[in-house]
Order: structure tokens, then sequence, then C-alpha cells
């Protein structure tokens, strides 16, 4: 029984106010179990007000908020696991230390509530974030974890980018706000539509006068559509690209992972599966691959980079 249904028996009259204390307190020892769960986990502390849940973490030192019934939102995830995506967030934040740029343009597309742009951002301040966050309750979320860190630089568009400009019909999952897609990921009976706008990079950088050093592209299978509606930008100005590829996502869109490796190798690319030491270079991805987060780095333009993270040197 829920702690608000207890008191309304209290209230009502239906249970004494020693059974009231007596069951109230067996659904209060829960918040006890906690304090072991945080000696072994990313999380430093959990904060609970009038409106949200919050979690701390240590390693990236942002507050990050819990939506109500996401069973796979990062604080979830940490608690349950001890961290979230710990070692790929690292090597990222190292690599982006390494860019040779003042002031990097760092583009989150498919931030979802932001772990990245959070992240990134509070561990490098001289970055230029720009996040893209397509589903309005995600962005909503996105953009209050923006405020709750009181990072005013960031800038958030609730948009998707992808290969035209237009306005499609987007699958999400309240308890798996990660998993939305244009195509239908999951066989879940929580499964809401709604309509969201889409950008082209191309489009997007030319309008606001801008063009990314570092990405971040996790867009649940779409990802071959940002690269091919962002290939002149990236072309011209060769950025840092830190993308997930899973092969189950990109066949309900009809490709292969490979399709983006082929399409950034042609423009002078290379591959790197991301190693707990550094990055080592594949030429394809196929049923043996075990990993899902890629670097791609530009073979002239990010030789310096690349030379620093192979494996064999970080080990």
């Amino acid at each position: 029984m829920k702690l608000n249904e207890l008191k309304a028996l209290f209230a009502n009259g239906k249970i004494s106010k020693a059974d009231f204390v007596a069951e109230s307190y067996k659904i209060h020892l829960g918040l006890f179990d906690y304090i072991s769960i945080l000696e072994s986990s990313n999380v430093s502390e959990i904060v609970i007000n009038s409106e949200n849940v919050i979690v701390r973490l240590l390693e990236p030192p942002v507050k990050i908020i819990c939506p109500s019934g996401d069973l796979r939102t990062v604080g979830i995830e940490s608690l349950n696991f001890g961290s979230y995506e710990k070692a790929e967030f690292k090597l990222l934040s190292r690599v982006v230390g390494n860019c040779q740029v003042s002031n990097p343009v760092f583009m989150d597309i498919g931030a979802n509530i932001g772990f990245y742009t959070l992240g990134l951002t509070a561990e490098h301040p001289n970055l230029q974030t720009f996040a893209f966050e397509p589903i309005p309750s995600t962005f909503a979320v996105l953009k209050k974890n923006i405020a709750l860190n009181g990072l005013k630089e960031v800038q958030a568009f609730n948009l998707g980018i992808s290969e035209r400009q237009e306005e499609v019909e987007f699958h999400t999952y309240p308890s798996q706000s990660g998993a939305s897609s244009r195509v239908r990921l999951l066989e879940s009976t929580d499964c809401a539509r709604v309509t969201c706008k889409l950008e082209t990079l191309d489009n997007f950088c030319e309008t606001h006068k801008v063009s990314p050093d570092i990405i971040k592209c996790d867009v649940e299978g779409a990802e071959i559509f940002v690269f091919k509606g962002g290939l002149k930008t990236i072309s011209r100005n060769p950025p840092i690209i830190f993308c997930e590829m899973l092969r189950k996502w990109s066949a309900k869109y009809s490709y292969h992972p490979n399709d983006i490796i082929n399409l950034l190798n042609s423009i002078g690319y290379g591959c790197y599966s991301f190693e707990e030491n550094g990055v080592n270079k594949i030429e394809r991805v196929d049923e043996n691959t075990k990993h899902t987060n890629f670097f791609f780095l530009h073979l002239r333009n990010h030789e310096e980079i690349i030379r620093h993270f192979s494996s064999s040197r970080c080990s």
C-alpha cells in the first residue's frame, strides 16, 4: 500500500494512529537502504522536493532529475548499476579536453534529458553547447536540468536533426524515454505518438552561423540521416564524432551501421571502437561486434588525437 493511501485511511478513521505509524514506517525504511546504495554508486546524494526526485552525480559533478515512471533514466540507471556510461563519458571528456580549439562547439544530437550536455559543459566550461531533443516532454526535463545546474550558456532546441526539414510522428515511451524514435522500437504497452520538428544539420549551422567541433549523436537508429543531412558541414570542418550504432535499431530503418562507416569514410574519417584505455580503429561492424558506441575521427585533421588515444599507447 502507498503512503498516501495509508494517510487517507488514517484521516478517515479506518486505522488507528498506532497502526498508521507502524505501517508507514515500513515504507520509510526503504529510505535507509539508499545509504548503502550510494556508497557503491556514482550518486552522492538524492534530493526529494515537492516537484522532483533529483540525484547528484559524482562524475560528472551534475544534478539530474529522475522523471517519474521512466525506468531507464540516468539517475535510476546509476542507482541500479552503480553508474551510467561512466567509462564512455570519461573517455569522451578526455578527447574533448584535447580538442585543439579554444572555445569548441559541442552539439548533443539526441540529448534526451541532458547527461552528456550537462556533464561535458560542467567539466569543460569553455564549450559552446547546443543540445537537440525532439520529444516535447523530454525536452521540458532537459530544460529543467540545464537550469538546475546553472548552465545559462547552453542552448537547447526542441528539434530532431535528420536529412530533411519536416514534421514527423515519433513513437515515444514514458517508461523508456531514451527509446523514442520515428519507427516503433519497443513493443511496449505505453507507446505514445507525438509530432516533432526535424531540421538538417547543414541548415541549422548555416542559419546560426556555427560549425560543430564535437558531435555526440544518439538518435535510436536514425544516426545515418543526421550525417546525410550534415555532410556539407562535416566535410567543411570535420568534427570529432561520438556515435551510437546498434544493428538492431538501424535495421528498423533498413540500413546497417557499416553504411555510416562507408559514408564517413568517403569524407576522410576512420571508425574507432571504444576501449577502456582508448580507441581502436575498426573497418566493419559485424555479428561479433560487442561495442555500441564509436568514435569517428578524421584521419588528417584528428591525427594528433588518434595518436594520443590509440589503446596501445593509453594502456
